[in-house]
């Protein structure tokens, strides 16, 4: 009754208080309580005449609060002020934050000014200015997903955006008004927004904005602009509501992405991942903050992929090529991928590879007699013991002798001598290779006998 009569609050009024609550012998927070509601009640009455505190109100709320034994920072007088005034600072949050372009530091000297004045406490006054920016933020939020939509659109016809339209650029806006509007800090080392995108857009279409404007980046022309978002990462994931979680996340899939579509095509030249290459991918590892040993798994997969690819196109073309045979050994050497451990190639295939490859060095002439070193290399890259390459290789130079003795012998028939001793030139190197006698049914002794005593002649004659 004392304050609602809007009596002297002196000592005398204030001895007069104290009494009347020890007569009535209440506890203290039961006391407390109601000097609160009585504090409540008399703010929201000056409240409701005026949204602006004057001096003079100001000054005798602060004498009521003496009279009632509160203080300011108390969470029921803050409480109590929040409900009268925060409306009010929010309004004015309104105007400092519709400003266009950069926001003067004056604007802001006058929030906190009006934030004294109204006595809201610094957790309320930033509640207020969050609400405020993330309707604001809301609205940049709004263009970056027309923006998304009409890329995903265009994608879906295989088109590009009109001239002008990128998803990066509107990310970055966002960043760019947070940051102008003072709304993002750090902390820890770590980028925080006092408002976000969060709860104002489903969680799969912020997650859908940063992983977008990042590979748009990626793949952009705008260098200038592209190196804009990779330096402001931490604040791209702050302002638009992405977890530390959901970051790692997205990081970890586009950095496979890019891994494994650049690897693809530089795994293919000649002598493998130059040291630009190498550079190019630790980049893309220190921008995504990703993982160097998951990633150097990624790498590892590819190099095995992509020889797995190599060895499988050997067996689909018609006829297996000693060629490609060896490109793939070469291949395997310098991304040590072995055939049998790492891809589980058959033994089939690894001695049919083997025996194209043997038949070659062969026809070169690059087999000399008891001297088969050359061969160590391709053993090794192949898989294939000793023992079988010596079966193989004996095997090998028994069909192609017993051909070319059937074709001299048919070349003698045709009157062809040149031509059969030239094969007869041939058979002499095989016969080199392997030591024993070469069947040939189809050959009947008279023409080998024939065959012989014609070379005799020739070698005679020379």
């Amino acid at each position: 009754d004392m304050v609602k009569a809007g009596a002297q609050l002196g000592a005398e009024e204030q001895a007069k208080m104290d009494k009347s609550l020890t007569d009535l012998g209440l506890p203290r927070s039961v006391t407390a309580q109601i000097s609160a509601d009585v504090y409540a009640e008399r703010l929201g009455e000056i409240a409701a005449k005026s949204k602006i505190l004057d001096e003079a109100q100001g000054a005798q709320l602060a004498v009521l609060r003496t009279f009632l034994g509160l203080e300011l920072s108390e969470a029921p007088v803050a409480k109590a002020h929040e409900a009268a005034f925060g409306e009010t600072y929010g309004d004015s949050c309104k105007q400092v934050l519709g400003v266009s372009g950069s926001i003067p530091d004056e604007y802001f000297d006058g929030l906190d000014r009006l934030r004294e004045r109204l006595g809201l406490s610094e957790l309320a006054a930033k509640k207020q200015y969050a609400m405020v920016g993330a309707a604001k933020m809301k609205e940049y939020g709004e263009r970056a997903q027309l923006t998304l939509e009409a890329q995903q659109k265009a994608a879906q016809k295989r088109e590009t955006l009109p001239m002008g339209q990128s998803l990066a650029a509107e990310v970055l806006k966002l960043v760019e008004y947070a940051k102008g509007a003072r709304l993002l800090s750090s902390e820890g080392g770590r980028d925080v927004s006092a408002a976000t995108l969060a709860g104002q857009f489903s969680s799969s279409v912020i997650k859908e904005l940063y992983r977008q404007s990042l590979l748009e980046a990626f793949s952009g022309s705008e260098a200038a602009q592209n190196e804009r978002l990779f330096s402001s990462l931490g604040r791209v994931a702050a302002v638009i509501g992405l977890d530390a979680e959901d970051v790692s996340e997205i990081h970890d899939e586009i950095g496979k992405l890019i891994f494994e579509q650049y690897l693809r095509k530089s795994l293919k030249q000649a002598g493998g991942l130059a040291e630009r290459d190498e550079q190019f991918l630790a980049q893309i590892t220190g921008v995504l903050s990703l993982d160097g040993a998951k990633m150097d798994q990624v790498v590892r997969e590819q190099k095995l992929e992509f020889v797995d690819k190599q060895c499988s196109k050997i067996f689909s073309d018609q006829t297996v090529e000693p060629a490609e045979v060896t490109k793939l050994r070469d291949m395997a050497a310098l991304y040590e991928v072995d055939l049998v451990e790492d891809l589980e190639v058959n033994r089939f295939r690894l001695e049919k590879m083997f025996a194209v490859e043997l038949e070659a060095l062969i026809d070169a002439g690059d087999l000399a007699q008891g001297d088969t070193s050359v061969l160590e290399e391709v053993c090794e890259g192949l898989k294939v013991s000793e023992e079988k390459a010596a079966e193989i290789l004996e095997a090998t130079v028994q069909k192609k002798a017993a051909s070319g003795i059937l074709q001299a012998a048919t070349l003698m028939q045709a009157s062809r001598a040149d031509e059969m001793m030239e094969e007869l030139e041939t058979l002499l190197r095989f016969a080199t290779l392997i030591p024993g006698v070469v069947a040939t049914p189809a050959v009947k002794p008279q023409q080998k006998q024939e065959m012989f005593m014609l070379f005799q002649a020739s070698a005679l004659g020379d």
